[in-house]
C-alpha cells in the first residue's frame, strides 16, 4: 500500500497526530512508501513520524518559498522529486497513492490546498481518511 499525506500549514493537533500514529501503526506490515509534499507543518511531522516505519519516503517539494518548505531529511531509500507548482505537486501524490491521509485545520474549505487535494482523491476515486482536528476521523472509500 503507498500512503499519500495532505496537510495544513499550521501543523497536527494532538487529535491528529494521535489518531495518524494509531493508524500508521495498524497499517505499517502493508505499507510500502509514503508520499508528501516537504512543507512546513502537518508534513514535517509526518515525515518525522514515518522515520520509525523501514519504508522509503518520497517527496514532493513545490516552488513555495523557502519559509515555506520543511526541514525533512532523507535516509534510506528516500527520494525527492523534482520541484512543481503546489497544486500540480499534490496531484502526483494522489496520483501515486492506494490511501490520501489528509489533516485540514477545521470543515471543508474551497480556498485550502489540502481541502483542493481531498476533492482531487474524490474525483480519482481514492480510500480518504480525513483526521480532523479534534481527533474525529472520516473514512471516505473510493472505488479503487
Amino acid at each position: 500500500m503507498i500512503i499519500g499525506f495532505t496537510g495544513t500549514r499550521e501543523g497536527l493537533t494532538p487529535g491528529q497526530l494521535g489518531e495518524l500514529s494509531e493508524f500508521l501503526h495498524e497499517c505499517q506490515e502493508e505499507v510500502c512508501e509514503f508520499h508528501h509534499g516537504g512543507c512546513i507543518g502537518a508534513d514535517t511531522l509526518f515525515h518525522a513520524l514515518t522515520q520509525q516505519y523501514q519504508k522509503p519516503r518520497i517527496i514532493y517539494p513545490s516552488d513555495l518559498p523557502d519559509y515555506l518548505q520543511g526541514n525533512c531529511e532523507l535516509d534510506r531509500e528516500d527520494r525527492r522529486l523534482p520541484v512543481d507548482r503546489p497544486l500540480i505537486r499534490n496531484r502526483k501524490i494522489v496520483e501515486a497513492c492506494d490511501v490520501l491521509l489528509a489533516c485540514p485545520k477545521g470543515p471543508e474549505e474551497l480556498h485550502s490546498g489540502t481541502w483542493a487535494t481531498v476533492r482531487y482523491g474524490r474525483a480519482a476515486q481514492k480510500r480518504i481518511m480525513i483526521f480532523y482536528p479534534d481527533g474525529h476521523v472520516d473514512e471516505e472509500k473510493g472505488a479503487k
